[in-house]
């Protein structure tokens, strides 16, 4: 992976950002914290279409009206901590990300879709700041450090990755991340990560968006038909997920709203289950495990 655009004020933070693929940054005060919960029940205690039994992003949402009020009122509350810390970059839109209860409330391995041209030397970033402590009792966060390098591709609607088919197989080898009420988890698209079941019976909230350089165009990739090899990219407006009538019936699909740049090489590496499974307790963790992944798939 090349050396990215940058998007951290903090050099030392952009490096470790680089590198490890995450950083975890003090961000948000008690009272802001407060605010964003109290905006939170605002806006959800009398929706009757909000499942808190699975995790739920709150911009799926079809209801648009909500959506842009959602993230007109995050944005009022979080962009002056955001913008203390980031320069030169843009988000996408925000929202409430919910992690219901009970034994459904899992997400799976995976990385994030990635928003902007990575052969240009920009990353997409995610913005998570939960809004309560997170523990391994309500399914924190679970990362693979420097997987961001090892796994990097592209990623979006319905293409097919390495990691595709091989939740089990990677899972143990995640860490799971003690995550305060109000720290910011910066972390590379890319990144390998996946939560537990949340089992502390209440549900867990946080805040949500992506930065991408404010240099960089935003993009959506899809399958180019049936060449599991290639992406086919479309360029979109930065707010494009306020431009879906009804996210979960289109997110698969090429967008309406965007259009066709360019069809690119997407090649997908193999994914070595035997020789992954014969080496994961000893290169579990650290820049020893990055070293095994990266010579398991040159």
């Amino acid at each position: 992976m090349r050396t990215p655009v940058p998007v951290l004020k903090d050099k030392d933070l952009q490096s470790r950002l680089n590198e490890d693929g995450y950083v975890l940054i003090d961000l948000l005060p008690r009272s802001t914290v407060e605010e964003l919960s109290s905006l939170f029940h605002q806006l959800h205690d009398d929706r009757t279409d909000t499942p808190y039994d699975r995790l739920y992003t709150c911009m799926h949402n079809p209801d648009l009206e909500y959506r842009k009020q959602m993230d007109k009122e995050m944005a009022r509350i979080i962009n002056p901590f955001l913008n203390a810390v980031f320069e030169d970059a843009k988000n996408t839109i925000y929202t409430f990300q919910i992690k219901g209860i009970g034994s459904n409330s899992a997400l799976r391995v995976h990385q994030d879709w990635n928003f902007a041209r990575a052969d240009e030397d920009f990353r997409t970033y995610t913005v998570w700041i939960p809004l309560v402590d997170c523990t391994e009792g309500n399914g924190t966060l679970s990362i693979l450090s420097g997987s961001h390098k090892t796994f990097d591709c592209i990623r979006g609607g319905s293409i097919v990755t390495t990691l595709t088919g091989h939740d089990s197989d990677i899972r143990h080898l995640l860490k799971p991340m003690k995550i305060k009420a109000g720290q910011l988890m910066l972390f590379d698209s890319a990144l390998v990560h996946y939560s537990a079941n949340n089992n502390s019976g209440n549900i867990r909230v946080s805040a949500m968006t992506n930065i991408v350089s404010r240099k960089a165009d935003m993009y959506l990739y899809f399958p180019d038909g049936n060449n599991a090899e290639h992406a086919a990219e479309y360029s979109v407006p930065d707010d494009f997920f306020l431009h879906y009538s009804d996210y979960r019936k289109e997110f698969e699909s090429p967008p309406s709203f965007g259009t066709l740049t360019r069809v690119i090489p997407n090649p997908m590496k193999e994914f070595d289950i035997e020789a992954l499974s014969a080496n994961a307790k000893e290169n579990k963790t650290g820049s020893k495990f990055s070293q095994f992944l990266s010579n398991l798939f040159q």
